[in-house]
């Protein structure tokens, strides 16, 4: 197996003990705060959201995959909580919902359920019989598969993210 990891952190400012050295936001919560100058704005951060589950769908259709288990899960509330930005739709609240150990969902309903991950309103890992999707604090994803997939490479070129070998 192999593991990748995906952040928007460029590995270009990391000490080589792995500090990260510029100063950037880490969660939702981080809306309208500043860093390094700029303000954290909904557009800004949905932006960013956005082009994680475009990486993630894009592996997801490389690896062939058509569903994704939950294991692990933690919901830190019995009702999702919208926070006042609105980035919460009708199908958001659903899959948060429907939701339970072992459920196997759909592609689609796989990435809106790692949106809410990346939100902090949950936490568990997806799986199948090819890949394992681990969303972890800070805006970092590992992703573990048996597969080589070229899609690591197009997401490094064009979506603004960053993939790295987490392999010795």
């Amino acid at each position: 197996m192999n593991t990748f990891q995906i952040s928007k952190y460029n590995p270009e400012y990391r000490t080589q003990e792995g500090k990260y050295l510029k100063d950037d936001w880490t969660s939702v919560s981080d809306i309208g705060c500043t860093f390094g100058g700029d303000m954290l704005t909904s557009d800004k951060y949905i932006d960013t959201e956005n082009n994680y589950i475009e990486a993630l769908n894009l592996i997801l259709y490389e690896a062939k995959s058509s569903y994704l288990k939950i294991v692990g899960l933690e919901k830190h509330n019995d009702k999702l909580e919208k926070d006042p930005l609105s980035l919460y739709d009708k199908e958001s609240e659903a899959v948060f919902n429907n939701i339970s150990e072992g459920s196997i969902l759909s592609i689609k309903d796989a990435l809106i359920l790692i949106r809410l991950i990346l939100r902090e309103n949950l936490w568990c890992y997806l799986v199948n019989e090819d890949i394992t999707i681990k969303v972890g604090y800070d805006y970092y994803v590992d992703i573990i598969t048996s597969k080589k997939l070229d899609s690591f490479n197009t997401i490094t070129n064009k979506m603004n993210l960053f993939v790295i070998s987490l392999n010795s």
